[in-house]
């Protein structure tokens, strides 16, 4: 399974309609699995219109060689505030 990471930066780069580059994705590999995997849950909602405060995301011109890149910037720094946040507030409550 493929999937874009919810914590970083993630691109897909393709050149004359054949993928260049990518980056920002998980991979699991279930061949091993010793028994099939019963029950799975498919999202197919458009993520890509779910916008988050400070996330861009951008695409190629649909007439350029770089016809169907994307990138989506923004997720990296986000998480990072979060996490900056989060912290600030555990170390308060120590502190108190």
């Amino acid at each position: 399974m493929i999937f874009p990471s919810a914590r970083c930066d993630i691109s897909c780069e393709f050149l004359n309609g054949e993928l260049t580059d990518f980056t920002g994705f998980n991979f699991v590999d279930y061949r091993d699995l010793d028994r099939p995997l019963s029950k799975f849950y498919l999202d197919a909602s458009n993520w890509a219109n779910t916008f988050f405060e400070g996330v861009t995301i951008h695409t190629a011109p649909a007439d350029s060689p770089y016809a169907h890149s994307w990138r989506m910037e923004g997720k990296e720094s986000a998480e990072d505030s979060n996490r900056e946040r989060w912290m600030k507030k555990l170390y308060e409550k120590k502190d108190s």
